[in-house]
C-alpha cells in the first residue's frame, strides 16, 4: 500500500503577498492659496485619481505666499508646508485637502504634525481620518487661536485660545479591505487690523506600519478555502 499527498503551494505564495500589499491612493484634492488682501487671491487646485505622488506646489500674491510639499509614497503621507501672510487687513496663507485611499490588509497608523506661527492674529489647523467603508471617524483634531503670539500646534491637542476639538486617537490600526479618507486644513490669516505680516510653518504625517497579525481581505480568505479543497490523500 502506498500514500502519496498531493498539495498546491501556489496558494500560499498568493496569501502572503495579499497580506502584505502596500496603500493604494484612489484620489487627492489638493489646495494651496495665498492672499495679500489688497486684490483677487492666488489659488492652486491640483486632483489626482491614484499615486503615489511627489512635487512641490508654489502660491504667491503679492507678498503673501505658500510653498508646499507633498509626498504621499509607500506606507506614509508627507505634507509640508511654509506660509507667509503680508501685513495687510484680511491678508491669508493656507493649504487644505483630502486624500484616499485603500488597504488590501490591516495597518498600524501613525498621526503626527505641527503648524507654528511667528505673529499673530488668526491660526488654524484640522486634521480627521475616516473610516469611509465603516462610516465611522478615526480621528479627528482642530486647533483654533485668534490672539497669541508665536502659536504653537501640535497634532492631537487642543492649544488653541479661541476653539478646539479633539477626538479618537491618532495611533490605531486600519482594517484591510476599507477605503480611508485624510482630511487636512492649515491657514494663518489676518482679519483684525494691519501688523507686521506672520509666518507659518506647517507638517503633516501619516505612518502606515505593516500589521504583524494583519486581518486578510475577502479575496485572500476565498482563496484560502479553494486552497484547502485541493489537500487531499490518494490510496494507490
Amino acid at each position: 500500500m502506498i500514500r502519496r499527498t498531493l498539495l498546491t503551494p501556489v496558494v500560499c505564495v498568493a496569501l502572503a503577498s495579499a497580506a502584505y500589499a502596500d496603500p493604494t491612493i484612489t484620489g487627492a484634492a489638493l489646495s494651496t492659496w495665498a492672499a495679500d488682501g489688497t486684490g483677487t487671491p492666488a489659488f492652486s487646485n491640483d486632483t489626482f485619481s491614484s499615486g503615489p505622488l511627489n512635487f512641490t506646489r508654489h502660491v504667491a500674491d503679492g507678498e503673501s505666499s505658500v510653498s508646499a510639499d507633498y509626498d504621499l509614497g509607500e506606507m506614509a503621507f508627507h505634507f509640508d508646508f511654509a506660509q507667509y501672510r503680508a501685513g495687510h487687513r484680511f491678508s491669508s496663507a493656507g493649504a487644505s485637502g483630502a486624500v484616499t485611499f485603500t488597504l488590501a490588509s490591516a495597518a498600524d497608523y501613525v498621526l503626527s504634525g505641527a503648524l507654528e506661527l511667528l505673529g499673530d492674529q488668526v491660526v488654524y489647523q484640522s486634521v480627521s481620518l475616516y473610516d469611509l467603508t465603516a462610516d465611522t471617524t478615526l480621528f479627528t483634531n482642530y486647533q483654533y487661536s485668534d490672539h497669541t503670539f508665536d502659536e504653537n500646534f501640535s497634532l492631537g491637542h487642543v492649544g488653541g485660545d479661541y476653539g478646539n476639538g479633539l477626538y479618537g486617537s491618532d495611533v490605531g490600526t486600519l482594517e484591510g479591505g476599507h477605503e480611508y479618507g485624510l482630511y487636512y486644513t492649515y491657514v494663518i490669516y489676518g482679519p483684525h487690523r494691519i501688523d507686521q505680516g506672520a509666518s507659518g510653518t506647517g507638517s503633516l504625517k501619516l505612518e502606515l506600519s505593516r500589521n504583524p497579525n494583519p486581518t486578510p481581505a475577502p479575496g485572500a480568505a476565498l482563496l484560502a478555502a479553494i486552497g484547502l479543497g485541493f489537500l487531499r490523500r490518494r490510496r494507490l
